[in-house]
């Protein structure tokens, strides 16, 4: 339910009942605290014309809610907490006592020209309250003016503030690039270093697979070799036999000699077969070294020009990729220091600020409201 004052007498009566769960009443005097940041409200000293009480039953708006009516300015603001509002008493705010006063004595001021003529002092008292209302309003036109210039500043400092994050999440996310970068470089550089391993698997696989084919072709020709001379020395050997037969048929002719003939074509004979045999046994031998020989020292060769290439041209690769290694963490480095004292230097600035915001805030606070009690608290909880 909402009460409201009505606004037909000279000194705004009220009229309504009070809601019953309400800390003030209609009429009552009480002080709002000023809301600047976000909201550009002042607040300050002003009565109750309306209260909105739903007695905690609603979730949406819970509580009571209060319109106001500001005594210096004549402002009206709506729909107010119940938990921003505390009671005002002369006692506790003498200026703004005073200014509530000024602000009474116009408007019985205005309201008195409907009114008969009232006495010669009474018009000199009511002069000298509007000469000190006009001095008192200069006052917070000049303490308005000064709030908007600090309004002005806070604006600024919060631009600011907000250039500088979106220059650290700018550095942020350049850093986060950069990490990446290096990660799919370390990546690659890991997949290449296991390709080079299976190229050089492969290529020594092909060496001894190509040392083998040419260590069996070379015992192919050389026992091909072997065989076709043993055959040659089998064919003189027959032939010498043969040989041997004719002379010993020829000499068997004979009477006289043909024992004496005999025994030395066996001997001759036997000599022969058994140089033969020592000829064919070395001649193999020296044959089969000499073949081995060879190709294990071609094989050894290719093999070694081979292992020497693939060498070189791994080592030339280790050396590229730890160069390039090198280069990203050298750049990495640079990076990250710039990003550091990029970053120091954004948050000494932003301190600064919120120091020099801090500061004016509570320059603020103690024009409006004086060094009373009350405006250590609300500086306290304003830069809390």
């Amino acid at each position: 339910m909402r009460h409201r004052a009505g606004g037909n007498s000279d000194d705004d009566a009220l009229e309504g009942t009070s809601v019953p769960n309400a800390m003030f009443q209609i009429g009552q005097h009480v002080f709002i605290p000023s809301r600047m940041i976000g909201e550009n409200k002042p607040g300050g000293v002003a009565h109750i014309i309306s209260v909105t009480g739903f007695a905690g039953a609603s979730p949406l708006l819970p509580g009571v809610w209060y319109d106001v009516k500001y005594v210096v300015d004549n402002r009206v603001e709506k729909n107010i907490s119940e938990s921003l509002i505390t009671a005002w008493s002369h006692e506790r705010q003498p200026r703004l006592a005073a200014a509530a006063a000024a602000s009474l004595i116009t408007a019985s001021a205005s309201s008195s020209f409907n009114r008969p003529a009232a006495p010669a002092g009474h018009d000199s008292n009511i002069a000298a309250a509007a000469a000190k209302l006009r001095v008192t309003e200069k006052k917070i036109r000049e303490l308005e003016s000064v709030v908007e210039k600090q309004q002005t500043e806070l604006q600024v400092v919060t631009s600011r503030e907000k250039q500088q994050r979106s220059e650290v999440m700018a550095l942020k996310s350049e850093i986060k690039e950069a990490q990446a970068d290096s990660k799919a470089l370390l990546a690659e550089n890991t997949t290449l270093i296991a390709e080079n391993a299976a190229v050089r698997y492969h290529a020594e696989r092909a060496l001894v697979d190509q040392s083998e084919a040419a260590a069996a072709q070379a015992s192919k020709t050389a026992a091909a070799e072997s065989r076709s001379k043993l055959a040659a020395a089998k064919r003189g050997q027959s032939e010498a036999e043969s040989d041997a037969k004719r002379e010993k048929a020829a000499r068997m002719r004979t009477e006289s000699n043909a024992a004496q003939l005999i025994s030395e074509q066996a001997a001759m004979l036997q000599r022969t077969e058994k140089q033969l045999v020592n000829a064919e046994s070395s001649l193999v031998s020296e044959m089969d070294r000499r073949i081995d020989t060879e190709v294990e020292n071609t094989a050894l060769q290719t093999q070694m020009r081979h292992m020497q290439t693939a060498r070189d041209r791994v080592i030339q690769e280790n050396a590229r990729l730890e160069a390039d290694i090198d280069e990203r963490k050298a750049k990495q480095r640079a990076l990250s220091r710039n990003a550091s004292r990029t970053r120091k230097r954004a948050e000494k600035r932003h301190q600064d600020e919120v120091d020099k915001a801090k500061l004016a805030a509570s320059m603020i606070i103690k024009v409006r409201h004086g060094d009373g009690p009350r405006a250590h608290a609300t500086t306290r909880a304003w830069i809390a």
